[in-house]
């Protein structure tokens, strides 16, 4: 169904019905484990998203980009994505975004075995709602081996 509504959105020439579709497409083809073909994909539609200056589109992206280079054990490669993500999210003021990418980093030092770095201070204060308007984020914390 993606691929159809891909071939309909190129017709159409629409350029955020494309990036919107390949972005959908790679989400499945992740899902499959096919990282390669989902990396492309993810690729394709930031590329599409930078010419139209569609900040969503590309912090979504840079997101699901770092999703899979932590699949893969890319940890480092991840850590950079999910920093451009979280920055992108910040200038956005998405704090949906923001939440998405900060528990991405969070599973990811899970993962590493780093639990001060999954739940830094910040976050485990209850003036967390607070600190969250002011876009006040680190993830100096997270170490990842070269």
């Amino acid at each position: 169904m993606f691929e159809a509504s891909l071939l309909l959105q190129c017709e159409l020439d629409d350029q955020h019905g494309i990036a919107a579709v390949l972005n959908h497409l790679a989400g499945v083809t992740m899902q499959l484990s096919d990282f390669h073909r989902a990396r492309a994909l993810y690729e394709e539609s930031m590329a599409i998203s930078h010419t139209l200056d569609d900040g969503w589109g590309i912090r979504t992206c840079l997101n699901n980009l770092g999703i899979i280079a932590e699949s893969e054990g890319e940890f480092r490669r991840a850590l950079q994505l999910y920093e451009q993500s979280l920055t992108l999210a910040q200038a956005l003021g998405s704090q949906t975004a923001i939440f998405s990418t900060l528990t991405n980093l969070g599973d990811m030092a899970h993962s590493l075995g780093q639990y001060l770095a999954a739940q830094p201070e910040h976050l485990a204060r209850p003036d967390v709602p607070d600190r969250l308007q002011r876009g006040n984020y680190s993830v100096a914390k997270l170490k990842v081996a070269s």
